[in-house]
């Protein structure tokens, strides 16, 4: 995505005259608020310098996205948003752009649009893959209706199909493309956009942990076994203590090490589990694949 810039100069005042405006009032408010008075019209003069600049910064933001569409649009009009929605719902499906829709929606579009848009296409493509792979085994996808759910651990399971069989065939299946299938939910899933940059990070490092901890002690330990005391890791086998705790110019195990503990240090001061935020699942319907946050909507 190509995103607003100006030069740094420019940009630098721009930046010191908001916060001059806002400096201004924010002194006035926080002594109104500490000497107990009303600090309605300073409140609402921040909320207008907000909007003034917030204002500008689209502008400008329209301007260059227009200099930038000029090589694409060859004198035709700029594309409005229900175009560039089209555009997106286009590529969500898998269809070819032309080098001047693709030129286009990557300008107009916000990041986490195309990254949304290039998900959904490759879902679709996965579960092709997969149905195919299935195909080969004498399964047809299409007769069946299932839920799937994915563990932290990459563990897979299926609901609604009854025969033992094929539901063990289809798990098997799936187990191939957990990772490709968790990354994936991950780009769609409105919950998960919806966290802090620093949330997002520390669920995935959780999963990854999950995934380490499960292979390295054929599923005898989990991230929930895990405990931190002191900045020591325990919990876990003679082994495992040994490189998490000392893991020298180990850069794998000193990440595991570093992510640890600050996964449980966000949890110690959230009092909630990262891994309670993750419940991946899909649902399977007449030969289409959604992630379960678009099923229950």
């Amino acid at each position: 995505h190509l995103s607003f810039q100006t030069s740094q100069a420019d940009k630098n005042h721009i930046i010191a005259k908001q916060m001059e405006e806002m400096s201004e009032y924010g002194y006035a408010l926080r002594k109104k608020l500490h000497d107990g008075q009303d600090a309605t019209e300073e409140i609402q003069a921040l909320e207008k310098i907000r909007k003034k600049y917030k204002d500008y910064y689209a502008e400008q933001l329209d301007q260059l996205h227009m200099e930038q569409a000029k090589e694409y649009l060859q004198g035709e009009k700029a594309p409005d948003k229900n175009d560039i929605k089209e555009l997106l719902e286009k590529m969500a499906k898998g269809e070819k752009l032309t080098e001047q829709e693709n030129g286009l929606v990557h300008i107009f579009a916000t990041a986490q649009e195309l990254d949304t848009a290039k998900a959904s296409a490759e879902l679709s493509s996965t579960l092709k893959e997969i149905t195919q792979r299935l195909e080969s085994a004498g399964i047809d996808l299409s007769e069946y209706s299932f839920n799937i759910e994915i563990g932290a651990d990459g563990k897979t399971t299926v609901d609604g199909i009854e025969d033992g069989w094929i539901k063990s065939k289809v798990e098997t299946t799936l187990k191939e493309f957990s990772e490709k299938l968790m990354d994936i939910y991950f780009t769609l899933d409105t919950d998960i956009q919806n966290m802090s940059e620093k949330e997002r990070d520390l669920l995935k490092a959780a999963v990854d942990l999950e995934k380490f901890l499960n292979k390295a002690t054929n599923g005898k330990v989990s991230l929930d076994d895990v405990k931190v005391d002191q900045g020591i890791i325990e919990g876990i086998s003679r082994d495992l203590d040994k490189l998490l705790n000392e893991p020298g110019n180990n850069l794998t195990y000193s990440n595991y090490q570093s992510d640890l503990l600050a996964i449980r240090n966000y949890e110690q001061t959230q009092h909630k589990r990262i891994l309670s935020e993750l419940n991946v699942g899909f649902s399977v319907r007449n030969g289409e694949i959604q992630i379960k946050d678009n099923v229950s909507k």
